[in-house]
C-alpha cells in the first residue's frame, strides 16, 4: 500500500490506534509526513480525524499550501472504498 493510499483510509476514518500504528509507518513524501503530524496532532487532543479537520488544522499550523492544499486531501480519499481494510492492513504490518 502506497503512502498516499494508507492517509487516505485515515482521513476516511479510522480509530485513534489505527493513528498511532500509522504513525510507525515510514513516509518518505514531505507533504505525507506533514499530514500525519496533523493527524497525529488531532487524535492526541481527541479530536475527529477526516478531510475537514486535518485541512483546518494544517491551516493553522500555515502548512496546508505545503501539501498541496485541499485538492490534495481530497484526492487522498477518492478510490478508498471502505475503511476496515486499514485496521488489517496495519495488524499484518506490525505484528
Amino acid at each position: 500500500m502506497n503512502e498516499a493510499k494508507l492517509l487516505g483510509y485515515v482521513l476516511m476514518g479510522t480509530t485513534k490506534e489505527a493513528v498511532e500504528k500509522v504513525k510507525k509507518f515510514s513516509f518518505t513524501k514531505s507533504k505525507h509526513k506533514i499530514i500525519l503530524d496533523a493527524m497525529l496532532s488531532l487524535a492526541a487532543n481527541n479530536k475527529a480525524i477526516d478531510t475537514v479537520s486535518v485541512y483546518q488544522e494544517l491551516k493553522r499550523i500555515n502548512k496546508i499550501d505545503e501539501v498541496g492544499g485541499a485538492a490534495y486531501l481530497s484526492r487522498l480519499t477518492q478510490d478508498i472504498s471502505h475503511t476496515a481494510e486499514i485496521e488489517k492492513y496495519l495488524d499484518n504490518i506490525y505484528k
